[in-house]
């Protein structure tokens, strides 16, 4: 697992949390399982594309490079 997979979990659940989501609500936002939502939180999944990137930003209601900061409050 590389810093980048590291960071990316941590800044999806942290604007889940911060835009008070659910991982529920943030699956049918992305069209996703539960599942493949909480393996991104654990950086268990890896194979994301550009536009799952994409589609993470704009349900979270953030730019994509937010979920690879390391300043997320």
């Amino acid at each position: 697992m590389t810093d980048g997979q590291k960071m990316l979990a941590r800044n999806v659940w942290r604007w889940r949390e911060i835009r008070r989501i659910s991982a529920s609500e943030l699956a049918k936002r992305v069209d996703w399982s539960v599942v493949e939502i909480e393996q991104v939180e654990r950086a268990e999944k890896f194979d994301l594309s550009l536009e799952d990137i994409d589609s993470l930003a704009i349900a979270l209601q953030i730019a994509p490079v937010d979920l690879f900061r390391n300043d997320v409050h």
